[in-house]
């Protein structure tokens, strides 16, 4: 009777305090995107208007579609750095064959993706080799080899071409890339979540030698996660080269980046085996809505870097501290 009192007495508070490490760890991305709208929607009359919403979802639709695949590849435990290059690589190929034929430069651009992710899966799953070293170097090589087919110039989509509907279309005033950017959420979100494949994924990235032991083709999985990662770089490279009307070999610069940015924002751990297609997305909203932000309230670029890298920083120590009061 005394163990029931005393277990009634003590519990209560315990419980709380986990409840409430528990919603901040679960749901503190959509608080604090939340927080974070109506701030902007007091700071600037501009935020919340159908142009700046409808220029804003564009813009997040491009980025949210490369941070999808980004999450297989680090759910699995693994970078890739060369979803830029991919994004550069796929909207020449793209916007050099419309001339002959719109599908097929589409196609081709998907291939050269997926070929990318398959070269990447397949020496970093076989050979166990360091995910961000041989993605950097293959970022390095297709960036050269783009370089010596466009020959450092860009080419240009011609006018009034059906290839721009991809990127500056509407269906029922929906912008075109926002709808594409929603079927790949749903689509990333239930093959990674809701299928053996997905829970391998996690499995993998959780603890390779376990997985390894029950079974799980460590190697596949890899291969798998990379495969889609450069496929839907690929696509992103599609849209924006139809949204900006031209293809330039630097066009995805830095999207490598800011993917993992938005996906660790998300709650994607970086260590692998953790992860929510949803929430990185949301990393992505919160990360397009502060440089939007930023450029209607007139602050330099450079600041909103820094701000950027200060949430990040922030995130991933608030991260780790739950982490350990967990252990």
């Amino acid at each position: 009777m005394q163990v029931k009192n005393s277990f009634t007495k003590n519990s209560p508070s315990k419980f709380r305090k986990l409840n409430i490490n528990r919603v901040i760890r679960q749901q503190g991305i959509l608080i604090f995107l939340i927080v974070l709208v109506i701030i902007i929607s007091f700071i600037s009359s501009d935020f919340i208007t159908k142009d700046n919403i409808i220029n804003l979802l564009k813009q997040i639709s491009i980025l949210s579609i490369v941070i999808c695949g980004m999450t297989f590849c680090l759910v699995g435990g693994n970078f890739d750095l060369s979803v830029g290059s991919i994004i550069s690589l796929s909207g020449f190929i793209a916007v050099s064959l419309l001339s002959k034929n719109m599908l097929l430069g589409i196609v081709a651009a998907i291939i050269a993706g997926a070929i990318v992710g398959l070269v990447n899966g397949l020496i970093i799953g076989k050979l166990k080799a360091n995910a961000i070293l041989v993605t950097i170097g293959t970022m390095s090589i297709v960036q050269a080899i783009l370089l010596l087919l466009s020959k450092g110039s860009y080419v240009q989509v011609p006018y009034e071409h059906p290839y721009r509907i991809i990127g500056t279309g509407f269906v029922y005033g929906i912008p075109v890339p926002v709808i594409i950017c929603a079927i790949i959420i749903i689509i990333s979100y239930v093959l990674l979540h809701h299928t053996t494949t997905g829970r391998r994924i996690f499995a993998v990235g959780t603890n390779r030698v376990v997985s390894k032991f029950s079974g799980i083709n460590n190697t596949w999985i890899t291969v798998f996660t990379f495969i889609i990662s450069g496929v839907l770089a690929a696509i992103a490279g599609i849209i924006l080269a139809s949204r900006v009307t031209s293809a330039t070999p630097k066009a995805g610069v830095g999207y490598e980046f800011d993917a993992i940015a938005a996906a660790v924002l998300g709650g994607v751990s970086l260590f692998g085996g953790s992860g929510n297609v949803l929430k990185a997305v949301t990393g992505a909203l919160i990360i397009g809505i502060i440089a939007n932000s930023m450029l209607l309230i007139g602050i330099p670029f450079q600041i909103n870097l820094i701000i950027k890298g200060l949430i990040i920083i922030g995130v991933v120590g608030l991260d780790n501290y739950f982490r350990g009061r967990q252990i």
